[in-house]
């Protein structure tokens, strides 16, 4: 199972999505619109991920997320030990999603809906129970050098040494627009993946962790 989690006041129905299941129609791709508070992001991910996931080692989940949704992928995949794909993520949204506190609008819906202050405590505990604890190369990164949202410089170079990939794109923007250029390497690591090895130990550790934690 494929699960793929949007950004910032998106929806799951988007270009990412589509692209996915195109890439892999013999999969489940799970692409879920997801909640505005980060504590009902990480429960409803965490069901789906107990739902519909594939607990086999022949079958290993797989985790995309692009801006937000990459800081939330990161985060379930140290929870879970499920191999990512992050694409321009905001590793650090409790800093850089200040801005964003009041009313804001989905991009896709066009609905209103208020960004809490609470929601930023929320995500820097959630960064503090994941920073680092991903298995190392489980994580791949892929930035936009043009990317007018998000300095990745000062947010994922403490990510870098712990990548399996870490990839630039000159030209790509924010929401990065031609995800052709992601197409091999999407394959590559989705076939990787499956030769991961997960200590189902650590997660149950986690599981009572987090809790505490949010």
């Amino acid at each position: 199972m494929i699960l793929n989690l949007h950004g910032f006041a998106s929806a799951g129905s988007g270009r990412k999505a589509k692209w996915l299941r195109e890439l892999f129609p013999e999969e489940k791709v799970i692409s879920p619109d997801l909640p505005i508070a980060p504590r009902k992001v990480v429960k409803k991910c965490l069901h789906i991920l107990e739902k519909h996931g594939d607990s086999t080692q022949e079958k290993r989940d797989f985790i995309v997320g692009t801006s937000l949704g990459g800081f939330y992928a990161y985060h379930l995949s140290a929870v879970t030990q499920t191999p990512c794909l992050l694409i321009n993520p905001s590793l650090i949204p409790f800093i850089t999603m200040t801005s964003r506190i009041g009313e804001q609008k989905n991009l896709k819906t066009g609905d209103s809906f208020i960004w809490e202050r609470s929601y930023l405590k929320d995500l820097a505990k959630l960064f503090q129970a994941s920073y680092l604890k991903v298995p190392i190369g489980w994580a791949n990164i892929v930035v936009a050098l043009d990317d007018d949202i998000i300095d990745h410089e000062s947010s994922t170079k403490h990510f870098k040494k712990e990548c399996g990939t870490y990839t630039e794109f000159e030209t790509a923007g924010h929401r990065f627009d031609d995800l052709s250029q992601l197409s091999e390497l999407m394959k590559e690591l989705r076939k990787k993946c499956l030769y991961y090895t997960m200590d189902t130990t650590v997660q149950g550790e986690f599981y009572r962790d987090i809790w505490d934690l949010v």
